[in-house]
Protein backbone atom coordinates (compact mmCIF):
# COMPACT_ATOMS: atom_id res chain seq x y z
CA UNK A 1 0.00 0.00 0.00
CA UNK A 2 2.89 2.37 0.72
CA UNK A 3 3.97 2.24 -2.93
CA UNK A 4 0.47 2.81 -4.33
CA UNK A 5 -0.25 5.99 -6.28
CA UNK A 6 -2.47 8.69 -4.76
CA UNK A 7 -5.26 7.71 -7.14
CA UNK A 8 -4.97 4.03 -6.21
CA UNK A 9 -4.95 4.87 -2.51
CA UNK A 10 -8.04 7.04 -2.90
CA UNK A 11 -9.95 4.22 -4.60
CA UNK A 12 -8.94 1.69 -1.92
CA UNK A 13 -9.60 4.05 1.01
CA UNK A 14 -13.04 4.94 -0.35
CA UNK A 15 -13.90 1.26 -0.67
CA UNK A 16 -12.74 0.51 2.88
CA UNK A 17 -14.73 3.52 4.08
CA UNK A 18 -17.85 2.11 2.41
CA UNK A 19 -17.37 -1.28 4.09
CA UNK A 20 -16.84 0.24 7.54
CA UNK A 21 -19.99 2.34 7.25
CA UNK A 22 -21.98 -0.61 5.89
CA UNK A 23 -20.78 -2.98 8.63
CA UNK A 24 -21.57 -0.82 11.63
CA UNK A 25 -23.96 -3.59 12.74
CA UNK A 26 -21.12 -6.10 13.06
CA UNK A 27 -21.12 -5.57 16.84
CA UNK A 28 -23.83 -8.24 16.87
CA UNK A 29 -21.30 -10.82 15.75
CA UNK A 30 -19.42 -10.13 18.96
CA UNK A 31 -22.37 -11.43 20.99
CA UNK A 32 -22.19 -15.05 22.11
CA UNK A 33 -25.28 -16.12 20.19
CA UNK A 34 -23.84 -15.00 16.86
CA UNK A 35 -20.31 -16.40 16.94
CA UNK A 36 -20.02 -18.05 13.54
CA UNK A 37 -17.43 -17.91 10.77
CA UNK A 38 -19.10 -14.66 9.73
CA UNK A 39 -17.96 -13.16 13.02
CA UNK A 40 -14.40 -14.17 12.26
CA UNK A 41 -14.45 -12.86 8.69
CA UNK A 42 -16.27 -9.59 9.35
CA UNK A 43 -14.49 -8.85 12.61
CA UNK A 44 -11.02 -9.71 11.33
CA UNK A 45 -11.53 -7.69 8.15
CA UNK A 46 -12.70 -4.57 9.97
CA UNK A 47 -10.06 -4.75 12.69
CA UNK A 48 -7.23 -5.31 10.21
CA UNK A 49 -8.43 -2.40 8.07
CA UNK A 50 -8.39 -0.12 11.11
CA UNK A 51 -4.92 -1.21 12.19
CA UNK A 52 -3.37 -1.03 8.73
CA UNK A 53 -4.79 2.44 8.00
CA UNK A 54 -2.95 4.08 10.89
CA UNK A 55 -0.85 6.92 9.54
CA UNK A 56 -2.83 7.17 6.31
CA UNK A 57 -4.95 10.16 5.33
CA UNK A 58 -8.11 8.52 6.61
CA UNK A 59 -10.78 9.59 9.10
CA UNK A 60 -9.16 8.49 12.37
CA UNK A 61 -12.50 8.29 14.20
CA UNK A 62 -13.79 5.90 11.56
CA UNK A 63 -10.53 3.96 11.62
CA UNK A 64 -10.82 3.47 15.39
CA UNK A 65 -14.47 2.53 14.98
CA UNK A 66 -13.43 -0.28 12.66
CA UNK A 67 -11.05 -1.63 15.31
CA UNK A 68 -13.63 -1.26 18.09
CA UNK A 69 -16.33 -3.03 16.07
CA UNK A 70 -14.19 -5.78 14.62
CA UNK A 71 -12.00 -6.81 17.54
CA UNK A 72 -14.74 -8.16 19.88
CA UNK A 73 -16.29 -10.17 17.04
CA UNK A 74 -13.11 -12.02 16.09
CA UNK A 75 -11.69 -12.27 19.63
CA UNK A 76 -14.91 -13.66 21.08
CA UNK A 77 -15.02 -16.19 18.26
CA UNK A 78 -11.50 -17.34 19.10
CA UNK A 79 -12.27 -17.48 22.82
CA UNK A 80 -15.73 -19.03 22.96
CA UNK A 81 -16.11 -21.15 19.83
CA UNK A 82 -13.60 -23.79 20.90
CA UNK A 83 -13.88 -26.37 23.65
CA UNK A 84 -11.06 -27.24 26.00
CA UNK A 85 -10.22 -30.16 23.68
CA UNK A 86 -9.89 -27.84 20.70
CA UNK A 87 -13.02 -28.82 18.82
CA UNK A 88 -14.81 -25.87 17.23
CA UNK A 89 -18.50 -25.17 17.55
CA UNK A 90 -18.95 -25.32 13.78
CA UNK A 91 -17.30 -28.69 13.38
CA UNK A 92 -13.80 -30.09 12.84
CA UNK A 93 -13.62 -29.08 9.16
CA UNK A 94 -15.34 -25.71 9.30
CA UNK A 95 -13.23 -24.46 12.21
CA UNK A 96 -9.79 -24.60 10.54
CA UNK A 97 -11.39 -23.21 7.37
CA UNK A 98 -12.57 -20.20 9.40
CA UNK A 99 -9.29 -19.92 11.28
CA UNK A 100 -7.54 -19.46 7.93
CA UNK A 101 -9.31 -16.08 7.90
CA UNK A 102 -8.11 -15.36 11.43
CA UNK A 103 -4.40 -15.93 10.77
CA UNK A 104 -3.79 -12.59 8.97
CA UNK A 105 -5.63 -10.81 11.80
CA UNK A 106 -3.54 -12.56 14.48
CA UNK A 107 -0.31 -11.67 12.67
CA UNK A 108 -1.43 -8.09 12.00
CA UNK A 109 -2.33 -7.60 15.68
CA UNK A 110 1.11 -8.75 16.79
CA UNK A 111 2.78 -6.35 14.34
CA UNK A 112 0.43 -3.52 15.38
CA UNK A 113 0.58 -3.66 19.18
CA UNK A 114 2.75 -6.65 20.09
CA UNK A 115 -0.20 -8.69 21.39
CA UNK A 116 0.39 -12.40 20.73
CA UNK A 117 -3.11 -13.72 20.28
CA UNK A 118 -1.75 -17.08 19.23
CA UNK A 119 -0.54 -17.47 22.82
CA UNK A 120 -3.81 -16.20 24.30
CA UNK A 121 -5.93 -18.55 22.21
CA UNK A 122 -4.49 -22.05 21.92
CA UNK A 123 -5.62 -23.01 18.43
CA UNK A 124 -3.57 -26.12 17.76
CA UNK A 125 -6.44 -28.28 19.04
CA UNK A 126 -8.29 -27.52 15.81
CA UNK A 127 -5.50 -29.32 13.96
CA UNK A 128 -5.78 -32.28 16.36
CA UNK A 129 -9.38 -32.83 15.34
CA UNK A 130 -8.36 -33.24 11.73
CA UNK A 131 -6.46 -36.32 12.89
CA UNK A 132 -9.65 -37.85 14.26
CA UNK A 133 -11.61 -37.52 11.02
CA UNK A 134 -9.04 -38.77 8.51
CA UNK A 135 -10.59 -41.98 7.26
CA UNK A 136 -8.67 -45.28 7.30
CA UNK A 137 -8.36 -45.27 3.52
CA UNK A 138 -6.59 -41.88 3.74
CA UNK A 139 -5.78 -40.37 0.31
CA UNK A 140 -6.96 -37.01 1.59
CA UNK A 141 -10.33 -38.34 2.66
CA UNK A 142 -12.06 -37.17 5.81
CA UNK A 143 -15.46 -37.61 7.38
CA UNK A 144 -17.31 -34.46 6.40
CA UNK A 145 -19.77 -32.75 8.69
CA UNK A 146 -22.15 -29.83 8.29
CA UNK A 147 -21.67 -28.11 4.91
CA UNK A 148 -17.88 -28.40 4.73
CA UNK A 149 -17.05 -28.30 1.04
CA UNK A 150 -15.34 -30.99 -0.98
CA UNK A 151 -12.20 -28.87 -1.36
CA UNK A 152 -12.04 -27.73 2.27
CA UNK A 153 -8.96 -29.74 3.25
CA UNK A 154 -6.78 -28.01 0.68
CA UNK A 155 -8.34 -24.60 1.28
CA UNK A 156 -7.05 -24.47 4.85
CA UNK A 157 -3.64 -25.97 4.16
CA UNK A 158 -2.15 -22.61 5.19
CA UNK A 159 -3.72 -22.97 8.61
CA UNK A 160 -2.08 -26.37 9.15
CA UNK A 161 1.31 -24.97 8.10
CA UNK A 162 0.82 -21.99 10.41
CA UNK A 163 -0.02 -24.23 13.38
CA UNK A 164 3.08 -26.30 12.70
CA UNK A 165 5.29 -23.23 12.58
CA UNK A 166 3.72 -21.10 15.34
CA UNK A 167 3.47 -23.82 17.96
CA UNK A 168 6.39 -25.94 16.73
CA UNK A 169 3.81 -28.72 16.51
CA UNK A 170 4.91 -31.89 14.65
CA UNK A 171 1.42 -33.43 14.58
CA UNK A 172 0.36 -30.64 12.24
CA UNK A 173 2.91 -31.88 9.69
CA UNK A 174 1.39 -35.36 9.94
CA UNK A 175 -2.07 -33.90 9.25
CA UNK A 176 -0.76 -31.92 6.28
CA UNK A 177 1.05 -34.94 4.87
CA UNK A 178 -2.06 -37.14 5.08
CA UNK A 179 -4.66 -34.64 3.93
CA UNK A 180 -2.87 -32.60 1.29
CA UNK A 181 0.71 -33.64 0.66
CA UNK A 182 2.38 -37.07 0.25
CA UNK A 183 -0.60 -39.26 1.19
CA UNK A 184 -3.30 -36.70 0.57
CA UNK A 185 -4.67 -35.05 -2.54
CA UNK A 186 -3.61 -32.02 -4.53
CA UNK A 187 -5.48 -28.78 -3.84
CA UNK A 188 -8.63 -28.46 -5.88
CA UNK A 189 -12.10 -29.92 -6.13
CA UNK A 190 -10.81 -33.47 -5.74
CA UNK A 191 -9.62 -32.94 -2.17
CA UNK A 192 -11.58 -34.26 0.80
CA UNK A 193 -13.91 -36.23 -1.44
CA UNK A 194 -15.44 -38.63 1.09
CA UNK A 195 -19.09 -38.49 0.11
CA UNK A 196 -21.42 -36.60 2.43
CA UNK A 197 -24.13 -39.06 1.46
CA UNK A 198 -22.37 -41.77 3.43
CA UNK A 199 -22.51 -39.53 6.49
CA UNK A 200 -26.13 -38.58 5.84
CA UNK A 201 -27.18 -42.21 6.06
CA UNK A 202 -25.43 -42.54 9.42
CA UNK A 203 -26.29 -39.25 11.11
CA UNK A 204 -29.47 -38.27 9.25
CA UNK A 205 -28.07 -34.84 8.45
CA UNK A 206 -30.28 -32.45 6.51
CA UNK A 207 -28.36 -31.86 3.29
CA UNK A 208 -29.78 -28.82 1.54
CA UNK A 209 -27.66 -28.95 -1.63
CA UNK A 210 -26.42 -31.88 -3.74
CA UNK A 211 -22.90 -33.11 -3.07
CA UNK A 212 -20.80 -32.36 -6.22
CA UNK A 213 -18.88 -35.59 -5.65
Amino acid sequence: FSTATTQEKTIILNEINTYILALNWVWRFGQLGYLTERAARSGAGLAMAGMMLEGESFDDTLRQQAINLGTPAINNYLQYQFGSDGVGGEGPLYSPYTLTTAIPYIETTENYNGQKLWETFQLKGAADWLLYIITPRANGYTLKFNDAHSYSASSFSGFINWIEDKYNYPLASYVYENLIDTYGTAPGLSSDTFSSREIVTIFDIDQSVPNPN
